[in-house]
């Protein structure tokens, strides 16, 4: 049976950082309080990045910049590359994060910006069907939350306040929101990916990566297609083959307290460093006061983390270990 290097130290910070917010969050922010605890607590990947760093700075180098050890540093810098590229199969948008230039979020879309002259074969049938375009859009959706809707809305916030690689993208085309007059309207294409399957290169993702979740990939051409067809789009695809339901994120109705709460109690119980659910109960109920988590029967504990587990297929050793050592 499975066990979780849980840091109790740890819980205990992500818990206090998001229970003193927890009157702001919507029940769209289960995204974001999903990924800072299973990202900050259970597969937080930032030490075994800083040790590859570690490990690059132990170098010397000459005063012009070079190795002194060329042959291992390159093998090094290798590994780190490796590292890097593992992590984007992981965790969506996962460098932003660790330049802290975004919140790490459990589903958050993947986007990507392809310039033309690159073939989309899993896509169109034919090389004569491709459309011509200055820049392709890709768009991986991993939350079954998600409809139409929400995806071209996210889609259309993401081009109009886009990170710095995509503002640079966009500058080589006219930042036009809708197709052009008299322009043929090539609806956006889909395919489904599961985990372990190995994304080609662009869709989304800028190099081929292994998944660890499910994910529908949409690609279109810039300039955006008229405000609706994405949205009609994406549910006629996604919803009618099934696909939107391969997906993880399953529709878990819990409150943003009530997930807090949940993602906590059930990580201090997992936590080796702790003795039994009373001690974690008690360490919990440090944070949380009056809403603590003595006054949680342990039914309600038990649905609580299904449900959790369910929005959240990752974390089911959470459930085995909770059952162990209760």
């Amino acid at each position: 049976m499975g066990t979780l290097a849980i840091s109790v130290e740890q819980v205990k910070r992500v818990t206090r950082g998001l229970w003193s917010q927890r009157y702001d969050f919507s029940p769209d922010d289960l995204n974001l309080i999903d990924g800072a605890f299973f990202y900050e607590c259970i597969e937080d990947p930032r030490p075994a990045l800083m040790e590859h760093v570690r490990d690059l700075q132990a170098f010397d180098f000459d005063q012009n910049g070079v190795a002194r050890e060329p042959t291992a540093f390159l093998e090094r810098m290798d590994a780190f590359e490796g590292f890097i590229h593992s992590l984007k199969g992981r965790i969506p948008n996962v460098d932003q994060w660790i330049e802290g230039s975004v919140p790490v979020r459990m589903r958050d879309a993947v986007l990507n910006l392809v310039e033309s002259g690159n073939a989309w074969p899993l896509f169109w049938s034919q090389a004569s069907d491709l459309p011509r375009s200055t820049i392709w859009i890709s768009f991986g959706v991993l939350d079954q939350r998600w409809d139409g809707c929400r995806v071209e809305r996210e889609l259309r916030e993401r081009i109009a306040a886009p990170d710095r690689d995509t503002a640079a993208f966009l500058s080589r085309s006219p930042l036009s929101t809708d197709t052009p007059p008299g322009s043929t309207i090539r609806l956006p294409q889909f395919r489904l990916f599961l985990p372990g399957e190995v994304v080609p290169e662009a869709i989304p993702l800028k190099e081929p990566v292994a998944l660890k979740t499910p994910m529908i990939s949409m690609v279109l051409p810039y300039p955006l297609l008229a405000e609706g067809i994405i949205a009609a789009s994406y549910d006629a695809a996604a919803g009618a083959s099934g696909w939107r339901n391969r997906l993880y994120g399953s529709i878990a109705n819990q409150t943003p307290i009530v997930a807090i709460r949940t993602w906590c109690l059930s990580l201090l119980i997992a936590s080796n460093e702790l003795q039994n659910q009373r001690e974690a109960m008690l360490a919990a109920d440090a944070i949380f006061g009056d809403d603590g988590p003595v006054h949680v029967v342990d039914g309600t504990l038990r649905g609580n983390r299904d449900q959790l587990i369910a929005r959240v297929p990752e974390a089911k050793l959470l459930k085995r270990d909770y059952i162990r050592r209760v």
